[in-house]
């Protein structure tokens, strides 16, 4: 059996796994900006999305991309809030699903931009975190820092694939 780091006989170096938290980076930063397994990445799929086709309602009954992109930004901060030690049981339906501001390329870059610093700011923090960290409590919930991140996660793959085929619906 090889260990990790070293030079064995049947193999030239076997790596070390990645801690918790540089593994958990990497898949934020694949998600939003890299390569994740499913496809494109988030920020992949926003390219070339103007603030017109952000804002349209292509499919009766569902949300625009715009709103999509505001909501999953706020369940990014939020969890990062939590991180932080702030108790977030109960929020209103602007902070879950906020408005579009006007459907002007202004206000969509803006919405972009602020997409892009919640994901940095994610990525940044996951990466430096202790196991400790990881494995620590979310305040007012019965869950952990970790479970938390995986959710990011998760709800970033399941609103990205609403996104594109919106973005689908839209050509």
């Amino acid at each position: 059996m090889a260990v990790a780091g070293r030079k064995t006989a049947k193999s030239k170096s076997v790596k070390a796994a990645p801690s918790r938290a540089a593994f958990l980076s990497d898949q934020l930063n694949r998600a939003y900006v890299a390569d994740p397994w499913h496809g494109e990445s988030l920020k992949q799929l926003l390219n070339g999305v103007t603030a017109a086709q952000a804002a349209a309602h292509p499919v009766k009954g569902a949300h625009s991309i715009w709103e999509l992109v505001l909501h999953a930004t706020a369940w990014v901060e939020i969890p990062l809030c939590r991180m932080d030690g702030e108790t977030i049981n109960e929020y209103t339906y602007e902070q879950d699903w906020p408005s579009p501001d006007g459907a002007n390329e202004a206000g969509w870059k803006a919405a972009l931009q602020r997409l892009d610093s919640a994901f940095a700011q994610a990525v940044n923090r996951v990466a430096k975190m202790s196991d400790a960290a990881l494995d620590a409590r979310i305040p007012g919930k019965d869950y952990s820092a970790e479970f938390q991140i995986l959710g990011i996660l998760q709800h970033t793959a399941y609103h990205a694939g609403q996104m594109g085929m919106l973005k689908k619906e839209l050509k």
